[in-house]
């Protein structure tokens, strides 16, 4: 449950940018489950605002994926979004 808002202003939570989840889905990730990962990922953030679930896009990196496939599935807290690394 979010705070309501005080006569007419926001609360800080309510005017930051909703934090940003992304789960690597190259085949060695998927191999190691982030298919599940980003589903549950779905399913905890459903109906919040304060969250965005979303597969990484890393088509502009070398390998496209976040380059650590040893310790997958990887997940990115607080990126900037589509092709960041």
């Amino acid at each position: 449950p979010q705070p309501a808002a005080r006569a007419g202003r926001l609360c800080a939570a309510e005017a930051a940018a909703p934090v940003r989840v992304e789960v690597c889905m190259n085949k060695y990730c998927k191999k190691r489950g982030s298919a599940a990962t980003l589903e549950l990922l779905q399913q905890l953030a459903d109906g919040r605002d304060d969250v965005l679930v979303e597969v990484a896009d890393m088509s502009h990196t070398e390998h496209g994926c976040f380059d650590e496939c040893t310790m997958g599935p990887n997940v990115r807290l607080g990126g900037d979004g589509p092709r960041t690394d």
